[in-house]
């Protein structure tokens, strides 16, 4: 169900350019994986609204959430998920059924990894640190349990210590 939307291939033509602007900030990997990911947590979260009101919609592709300027955490994290891939970068969607929540998982070193999984906790929905995976100020608990769906191989961040 991710994959289909990461490798289409209008999507992809569309979303390259952004990819390409990205390169062009930085020749340093690292940092361009943080510029994504700063990207797309700085879109804000949430529904489209006719009105004032929320509307029912099907999901839309990561080219959508640039278009609209706003996304949920399943079409952020597809949209994060192919920038870190074009950029090179191991990633993986962090599925938890239990708190109908979904992130994104970078390729890190195991002592900051979620779950001995290989890949660091990445929020989508707001910036956050690499390597934050608390549920939100109401609770404070950590999101736990991942289904974890390996997206692409590819290099590690590097650096997350000083975040975590």
């Amino acid at each position: 169900f991710i994959l289909p939307k990461i490798n289409n291939q209008l999507q992809r033509e569309k979303l390259l350019p952004l990819v390409e602007k990205i390169r062009s900030l930085t020749p340093d990997v690292q940092i361009q994986a943080r510029i994504a990911i700063s990207l797309v947590q700085n879109i804000p979260y949430g529904f489209p609204t006719v009105d004032g009101s929320e509307v029912d919609y099907t999901k839309k592709y990561p080219y959508g959430v640039i278009w609209e300027r706003k996304g949920i955490c399943d079409e952020k994290s597809d949209l994060l998920l192919f920038l870190l891939k074009e950029l090179g970068f191991g990633s993986a969607a962090l599925r938890y059924k239990k708190d109908f929540h979904r992130a994104v998982g970078i390729k890190c070193p195991d002592e900051y990894d979620v779950d001995n999984s290989g890949y660091c906790y990445v929020e989508v929905t707001t910036p956050r640190i690499i390597t934050d995976n608390m549920s939100g100020s109401e609770s404070a608990m950590a999101l736990t349990d991942p289904e974890i769906i390996k997206i692409s191989d590819g290099i590690q961040i590097e650096g997350v210590e000083a975040e975590f």
